[in-house]
């Protein structure tokens, strides 16, 4: 009887392991045409649940956002990647620090 208690306990363990979610970011990429030769590059992120993903500027701690391009001779990147969503700033007592982040949706553009 133990032996089956133990062997369900474990199934049900291994069964919520599963069910955790594996990417809870759905990323998109699109580009928008802005003048003659100008586009923005519009890289989306939509989360599930109360997931969320830090600001580029996340505060001191966590691991921010960050992009990195591949040098192109054709493709000159202008400025910094602006951040389009609702930011949340919030007291993060492990990290000691105020903390932005984003949550549902962000969208970085860069132009």
């Amino acid at each position: 009887m133990k032996k089956i208690i133990l062997f369900l306990l474990v199934v049900v363990f291994v069964i919520n392991a599963n069910a955790q979610i594996e990417n809870p970011v759905k990323w998109t990429y699109t580009s928008k045409k802005i003048s003659d030769g100008k586009y923005e590059l519009h890289m989306t992120a939509i989360l599930e649940g109360k997931w969320h993903i830090y600001s580029q500027q996340a505060g001191e701690g966590p691991v921010a956002t960050e992009f990195k391009f591949d040098k192109n001779p054709v493709l000159k990147t202008e400025g910094s990647i602006a951040e389009v969503g609702k930011i949340n700033k919030e007291y993060d007592k492990n990290f000691k620090s105020i903390l932005k982040f984003y949550g549902n949706k962000v969208d970085f553009v860069q132009k």
